[in-house]
C-alpha cells in the first residue's frame, strides 16, 4: 500500500469503503493470523471493526497492539460476554463503510479477496452480496480439500426475485456466504441476526430479495475445520475436511427452531419483496419449507444422537453389537 493511500486513510473523518467486522472471544491463538491476512489485502480502503466479547485471554492486548499500529483498526471491548449473535450484530452496527463483511479469528483471506469482491459490486448494482470460492484449513493452517463451504455458485444468481429466495430456503452454503462482502444498507434492512441457531440463513434470504449473489471463481477464503481432520498418512497438506453430523444447537446451546424460521422468512417476504406478487410467491415457498422431510430427518437424528437416552443405549450396547444384543437392550429399556 502506498504512502499516499496510507495518509488518506489516516485522515480524520475518512469513511472507508469496506468495513470488516471481526467479533471475537478468547481468540488469542488464531487472531493474529486473521488480522495479518486482512491487513495484507491488495484493496486498502477498509476498516477492521473488532468487538471483543469480554475475552479472558490475551485477546485485548493483541487487539490494542494492532489498533495502535494501524489506524484502520477500531477496537471495542465489552465488559462481559454478551453472546455470539449480539457481538456479530455489534460490529455491523459500528460499521461505516458502503460495503460490509463479517470475519472471525479462524478464517483466513487471500490478499486479493476484498479487491475481487468489491470490483464485482462496483461493476453490477444488481449484485447485493459477493463471495469467493472457499476451502477448509486444519488448525495448523494447512489447506484441506472438501466441499466448498459456500455451496453451488449458481444459487442466488437468478434475475427472478422469488427464485433467489427459494434457493436460500432449500439449499446449503448460506452460512458461509454470510462472510461475503455485502451492501451494508441492504444488510441492515434484514434486521441482522436474531438469537436462533442458523438465523444467518433468514438474513441471507432477506438479502436475496434485494439483489443477486455472486461467487468469484477463485478460492480466496479459508475456514478452519474444527472436527477431526482426515489428513494424509504423512500428515502433510492435502487431506480432506471431515464434516460432523448436522447439529441442532450452536456452541452456546441455542437451538434450531424451524417455526421461528417460518416467521422470519414471512417477515422478509412481506417486508423486503419489491412487490405484492413476489411476496405471494415467496409465501408459497415458505409454506413448503417445513415439509423438507429429508432435512428434518437429519436434524432429528442429530438431536437423538445428542440425547441422554441415546447416550445410555450406547453405553449398554456398543455400535458393533449384534441384533440379539440390541433386542435384549430394548427389553431392558
Amino acid at each position: 500500500m502506498s504512502s499516499a493511500v496510507n495518509s488518506s486513510i489516516a485522515e480524520p473523518g475518512h469513511v472507508p469503503r469496506v468495513s470488516v467486522g471481526l467479533p471475537v472471544f478468547n481468540g488469542e491463538s488464531d487472531l493474529p493470523g486473521a488480522i495479518d491476512a486482512l491487513l495484507a489485502q491488495t484493496f486498502s480502503d477498509f476498516e477492521i471493526v473488532i468487538s471483543d466479547n469480554g475475552s479472558t485471554d490475551r485477546t485485548p492486548e493483541i487487539c490494542r497492539a494492532y489498533a495502535a499500529r494501524d489506524p484502520r483498526i477500531r477496537y471495542e471491548r465489552q465488559p462481559k460476554n454478551m453472546g455470539l449473535y449480539w457481538n456479530c450484530n455489534r460490529v455491523a452496527e459500528m460499521a461505516r463503510g458502503e460495503f460490509f463483511k463479517w470475519s472471525c479469528a479462524d478464517v483466513l483471506h487471500a490478499p486479493e479477496f476484498l479487491e475481487r469482491c468489491v470490483s464485482v459490486l462496483d461493476a453490477d448494482a444488481t449484485v447485493v452480496c459477493c463471495h469467493t470460492r472457499s476451502d477448509y484449513i486444519d488448525p495448523q493452517g494447512r489447506r484441506l480439500y472438501g466441499v466448498d463451504p459456500a455451496g453451488d455458485g449458481r444459487l442466488g444468481t437468478s434475475p427472478v426475485v422469488h427464485r433467489r429466495f427459494a434457493d436460500v430456503l432449500f439449499t446449503h452454503g448460506w452460512g458461509a456466504r454470510s462472510f461475503a462482502v455485502m451492501r451494508l444498507d441492504a444488510l441492515r434492512k434484514t434486521g441482522l441476526l436474531e438469537y436462533h441457531y442458523g438465523w444467518d440463513k433468514v438474513m441471507m434470504a432477506g438479502l436475496a430479495l434485494q439483489g443477486r449473489y455472486h461467487i468469484v471463481d477463485e478460492t480466496l477464503c479459508f475456514e478452519q475445520d474444527h472436527p477431526t481432520i482426515q489428513a494424509g498418512r504423512d500428515g502433510r497438506a492435502g487431506g480432506h475436511a471431515a464434516s460432523a453430523l448436522p447439529s441442532t444447537h450452536d456452541r452456546e446451546g441455542n437451538g434450531f427452531h424451524r417455526f421461528a424460521f417460518v416467521r422470519g422468512y414471512l417477515r422478509m417476504a412481506w417486508g423486503l419483496s419489491p412487490d405484492v406478487y413476489t411476496s405471494i410467491r415467496c409465501t408459497g415457498w415458505v409454506l413448503l419449507y417445513p415439509f423438507q422431510i429429508r432435512k428434518w430427518g437429519r436434524l432429528t437424528c442429530a438431536a437423538v444422537g445428542r440425547s441422554r437416552l441415546w447416550a445410555g443405549l450406547r453405553r449398554l450396547v456398543p455400535l458393533g453389537a449384534g441384533r440379539g444384543a440390541r433386542r435384549q437392550a430394548r427389553k431392558v429399556v
